[in-house]
């Protein structure tokens, strides 16, 4: 197996108090080789065995021990049979949305899938069905976009322009605009890839165009919620329109998937305020041949949600300080731009210039990193996607390296 090679370390480390206990974690970048990934097993396959990945948006920090322990002891029982779910998994889902968040909707209502992604592959075959009008803001996490439209849905893009503050301000007037005939609205709350959380106002002036529009189902993708920074704050829309909720109106995913470094062991939840929402949800993934989770999902979700708090705290501060001092490197590179973002671990970053699936590959190549580029999210070109969700002895030199050929190759343009 070769070694990848990691960068020197940086001048830029994490400091202060709110991470002082890091001996506690293992936050170490380990051998990302042989675990069928399709980050780095597949950048190896490519013949990039060398190339740091920054690209697929998952965490690159070992799970919470917790959650091993909980595996450990699936491990070691050696019966992988059948499952079913049960109380604990929804109340689970359930406290962690009233303990985080401050919502708390009713466990009794809430519908497990094995990923939002496929829940929402499930909803637009069985409900929305051939033809409907799916709404949604670009740029535009691809995958999910792409199951829509693999299932008949027609797309129709809001664009979300940059503000003064890189604030994203939103259109009410186009949203409503563009509901008025639609099915569905996807909304991604915080967003990929902009990293925009949407605030009060923004959800309550959302809620009241949907209101306005009655034939429309609203599906919220909220993986990225518990990766919110300064003083921004996440709420659900169904926590701001909770009428909404009840009628049926909102579907509320939530994932620990991106959470806890368990995308490959993933159990996520549609939560719904109505019982008649609930039964239709069940008979669509049924149709689906959905019926029961992965073994090792469910007690991976668990404990995760019931004992991963402190990790999480940890893992936030690190990253925090990766998209603070990345932006710090980048900016400083003429005519490129990022920032902060409110919400997520991904830095959005804006390198003019660069237009092309070609122009990317040189950068990337030049580099030693993948990335994902903007023509991925709905045809963005002149902006590259960075994950920052890994040590900060790896993201931070990569940055650097990253500063330094965007500045060469700028010159020579």
């Amino acid at each position: 197996m070769s070694a990848l090679k990691t960068p020197k370390p940086s001048e830029h480390t994490p400091s202060g108090t709110e991470i002082a206990d890091a001996p506690v974690y293992d936050t170490a970048f380990h051998d990302p080789y042989g675990r069928w990934s399709a980050k780095w097993d597949l950048a190896r396959a490519n013949g990039e065995p060398d190339a740091l990945a920054l690209n697929i948006a998952d965490l690159e920090f070992s799970t919470p021990e917790v959650v091993k322990a909980a595996l450990r002891k699936a491990v070691e029982d050696g019966r992988y049979s059948y499952t079913e779910l049960f109380p604990d998994f929804y109340e689970a889902a359930r406290n962690w949305q009233q303990q985080h968040h401050d919502w708390t909707p009713e466990a009794d209502l809430a519908v497990f899938f094995p990923r939002i992604i496929l829940a929402v592959a499930a909803l637009a075959k069985y409900e929305l069905g051939e033809g409907a009008k799916v709404v949604t803001y670009t740029p535009a996490y691809e995958p999910i976009v792409e199951v829509l439209e693999a299932n008949g849905c027609e797309m129709e893009y809001l664009p979300l322009e940059p503000g003064e503050g890189d604030v994203y301000p939103l259109d009410f007037e186009a949203l409503e605009a563009a509901l008025r005939d639609a099915d569905a609205f996807l909304l991604t709350n915080p967003h990929n890839p902009t990293g925009k959380v949407f605030n009060q106002a923004e959800l309550e002036g959302i809620a009241r165009v949907v209101a306005n529009c009655p034939q429309v189902l609203v599906l919220c993708d909220d993986i990225h919620a518990d990766f919110v920074w300064d003083q921004n704050r996440y709420q659900p829309l169904a926590k701001v329109a909770p009428e909404l909720f009840v009628a049926g109106r909102i579907i509320q995913f939530q994932s620990p998937g991106k959470t806890f470094s368990l995308a490959g062991a993933e159990a996520a939840v549609a939560f719904t305020g109505n019982a008649q929402l609930k039964a239709r949800l069940e008979q669509i993934k049924r149709a689906s041949g959905i019926h029961n989770p992965n073994y090792f999902a469910i007690p991976a979700a668990i404990a995760a949600w019931t004992q991963g708090s402190p990790w999480l705290a940890h893992i936030k501060a690190l990253i925090r300080n990766n998209l603070e001092q990345g932006a710090e490197i980048l900016n400083a590179v003429p005519g490129v731009h990022t920032y902060v973002p409110q919400g997520t671990f991904l830095q959005w970053v804006h390198v003019p210039g660069y237009e092309t699936e070609a122009d990317f590959q040189k950068l990337a190549r030049a580099a030693g990193i993948r990335f994902s580029n903007g023509l991925g999210f709905g045809d963005h070109p002149g902006y590259l996607r960075l994950n920052a969700a890994i040590s900060p002895e790896v993201y931070l030199p990569a940055i650097e390296r990253l500063a330094e050929v965007l500045k060469d190759q700028g010159q020579r343009k």
